[in-house]
């Protein structure tokens, strides 16, 4: 039994005259790096400046900040001068992105910040690589930590890069590439480095290099997607294991000479670590497996100290601090990078990527200045004259109101919660919607199937007169809001016209408000029409339209009537995915909608195509379309988009007029709707603030349910189904194409 004497020693050294230590030297320059590249782009966001050229100048900063800064790192100071290497070369690939993005350099048709990251992941391996490995070669200390560090770091950035952003469906693709990148500059970085600790001579450092590259071989297949790309993975570890094998058992020899397995247990525990990371859990168990066997044979069992027998200790108390020091400072390097490059392989616009950062809690701004540095950045009407920045708000919903131009009549914020409990159609309250005023109040335009309205017997088109004991004129007049009165039950009180007579005290309960109210199959002259109503295009409005298609097309429709009276509107990608199931498979790949935002992001405007979906798939030659002036944005959209393709034969009132869109933007408490884009149609056609005048002009019908035939919009509809025409009441207006 061997006996391990430990006798510690505090080492204080002082450090040569006119420096401060190599590896505080080190620290200092990266944390400086890393400064150079956040504040810029800080201060941008939180102005409302581009902050994609700010982005471009932290990033020139810190590159030449971490190159001259090199020469106060001690040539001994291996791990210093390799992570300054890998962090110059890491900042010169988000100044190539954010250059390539800026002159729009698309090369080969591929995106271009995909583009610039590509030649800074070369650059990375070109020369990063070549240089860290000479410094490593021509000093004196040993290089484990530094070649690590220098070989996950590519991967775990690509991996980590697009994490700082929300994900969107249209980028998978764009991360899926980095990924692949930055693990084949892993893997080229492992196989640089084991042929240079093979010539030093350091198989230990060649081990476990070979296994962090055998791991980057098995996540790269595993993410190329590629057929059986786990069963090659393992092929290709189970050819390796012989010379891994043997590499081993080389490794432990060594190490059985010298009395001590330290450098074994290390290498099985970090290939554990680094095989959980990657999913690799058969990996994982093995090598967790192993390293309690090593540790039971040869400390349990045998007695081999940690140390060897008399060996002193000695603990440099400023090193270690300096060492923790630099990891800390190159985490917040890589931090910044991350944010930067995640920014760009997601294509934020300033204020989505201020809202990422302020998720993390690192930075965060006040709801005012975010709503101010969005308006300034993101709004569409950007460059049109505004009030005064300055303007006194009680809230930042009425901020935004204050500050939106005239013609926008939607930009506004609602508190976040409220938002997804919209978006998740789980309601609380009695059930029902509110249509036109009439000379005796509130005209109840829906009631909404279960809910404790259908139950206490109210229908569409009651006539509510009071409600909770206050006329609805006081409503009306913004006297009494709605919400300030809001209780557990709700007493109505009807006119006398409608079905319900009296008071009707209806009790607060849970519904459901699903995007598809209604769909159901009618006759009009032997040709079978389906007749569908849609709420919104919000949440799972296209999942529940898919269904309902489906079942319409199982019984053979001839025709579809799709009523959007009651449809504010939502998601272009929902609308799109209606449409598409519409049109079917005939329009797939072309134009439905384009995008085209305000002249700071011309380079995001984008085409909108149709995609098919299979069973869901109608293939129309034409459409019928209810409106109202409810009828709006993601509604109207899907009649402009489907107008060059298809005749569309709009029928009920003029479209409420909004030819625009906005993105949701969350930061803190609030959601934010503001005005971003303006949406075209394949001929370009778009700008429709008045309204999209209907084909046949027909009343909203009250005194009958939705689907009745008799109902006035749906039967105008039917009419032009069976005679090819308006009926003789309506006055027709160009709206069919």
């Amino acid at each position: 039994m061997h006996t391990a004497r430990f006798r510690f020693e505090i080492a204080r050294q002082s450090p040569p005259a006119g420096t401060c230590g190599p590896t505080p030297a080190a620290a200092l320059v990266m944390a400086a790096g890393a400064a150079a590249m956040l504040l810029p782009t800080l201060v941008a966001l939180t102005q409302g400046w581009d902050y994609r050229l700010a982005a471009l100048f932290g990033a020139w900063l810190a590159t030449a900040c971490l190159v001259c800064g090199r020469r106060v790192v001690a040539t001994q100071d291996v791990e210093g001068r390799l992570t300054l290497a890998f962090a110059a070369a890491a900042g010169a690939t988000v100044l190539l992105v954010y250059a390539s993005d800026l002159l729009d350099w698309r090369p080969l048709g591929i995106d271009d910040a995909l583009a610039g990251l590509t030649v800074g992941l070369v650059l990375v391996v070109a020369g990063c690589a070549r240089r860290a490995l000479h410094a490593a070669a021509s000093a004196q200390g040993d290089p484990f930590h530094a070649l690590t560090v220098l070989v996950i770091a590519p991967g775990a950035l690509a991996y980590a890069a697009p994490f700082f952003g929300p994900s969107a469906l249209e980028h998978i693709h764009d991360d899926l590439t980095a990924r692949i990148a930055g693990l084949a500059t892993s893997l080229v970085l492992a196989w640089a480095g084991m042929a240079f600790a093979s010539r030093r001579g350091r198989h230990g450092i060649v081990l476990w290099l070979a296994l962090l590259s055998g791991l980057a071989v098995f996540a790269l297949l595993d993410e190329s997607g590629l057929p059986f790309a786990r069963a090659a993975a393992i092929a290709v570890f189970a050819a390796a294991s012989p010379a891994l094998g043997a590499l081993l058992a080389g490794c432990v020899l060594s190490w059985r000479r010298e009395g001590r397995l330290d450098g074994l247990l290390a290498a099985l525990l970090g290939a554990s670590v680094a095989s959980a990371a990657v999913d690799a859990w058969l990996v994982t168990g093995g090598m967790a497996a192993a390293t309690l066997g090593t540790w039971w044979w040869g400390y349990r069992r045998r007695g081999m100290p940690l140390v060897t027998a008399g060996e002193t200790r000695r603990i440099d108390w400023r090193r270690s601090a300096a060492a923790a020091l630099l990891c800390l400072s190159f985490g917040s390097l890589c931090l910044a990078q991350g944010f930067l490059l995640g920014a760009s392989a997601l294509n934020l616009t300033g204020p989505m990527l201020l809202a990422a950062i302020g998720g993390t809690g690192l930075y965060r701004v006040s709801d005012f200045a975010f709503s101010e540095a969005l308006l300034a950045d993101q709004y569409l009407w950007r460059d049109a004259p505004a009030p005064s920045r300055h303007v006194a708000a009680a809230s930042p919903a009425r901020f935004v109101r204050q500050m939106r131009t005239g013609q926008d009549r939607w930009s506004g914020a609602n508190l976040a919660a409220a938002f997804h409990a919209r978006e998740a159609r789980n309601q609380r309250g009695v059930g029902l919607e509110f249509g036109p005023e009439s000379a005796d109040g509130l005209v109840v335009s829906l009631v909404y199937a279960g809910s404790p309205a259908a139950a206490a017997g109210i229908r569409r088109g009651d006539v509510v007169r009071a409600i909770n004991g206050i006329a609805v004129d006081a409503f009306r007049a913004g006297a009494v809001p709605p919400q300030s009165r809001r209780t557990e039950s709700t007493r109505f009180e009807f006119a006398s016209s409608g079905h319900a007579r009296g008071e009707v005290t209806v009790a607060w309960g849970d519904y459901s408000s699903p995007a598809v109210i209604l769909d159901k199959v009618l006759d009009a002259g032997g040709r079978r029409v389906g007749y569908l109503v849609l709420q919104d295009f919000d949440g799972s409005a296209s999942l529940e339209f898919a269904n309902a298609a489906a079942r319409l097309r199982r019984q053979g429709i001839d025709d579809l009537v799709l009523d959007l009276r009651m449809n504010p509107g939502g998601s272009v990608h929902v609308a799109r995915a209606i449409a598409s199931a519409i049109g079917g498979k005939r329009l797939h790949g072309a134009t439905f909608l384009r995008i085209v935002h305000n002249a700071r992001y011309r380079d995001s405007d984008h085409d909108v195509p149709f995609r098919s979906f299979g069973q869901a798939d109608l293939s129309l030659p034409r459409l019928f379309v209810i409106t109202s002036e409810e009828t709006c944005s993601a509604s109207e959209a899907l009649v402009n988009g489907l107008a060059p393709y298809m005749t569309v034969v709009t029928v009920g009132a003029t479209t409420c007029g909004k030819p625009v869109g906005m993105t949701v933007v969350e930061y803190g408490e609030w959601a934010y709707w503001v005005i971003t884009f303006r949406v075209l149609n394949s001929r370009g056609e778009g700008d429709y603030f008045a309204g999209l005048r209907p084909t046949c002009a027909a009343a909203d019908d009250f005194a009958h349910e939705l689907g009745d035939p008799d109902e006035a919009s749906l039967s105008a509809a039917l009419h032009y189904v069976r005679h090819g025409r308006c009926p003789e009441r309506s006055s027709a207006a160009p709206r069919t194409s």
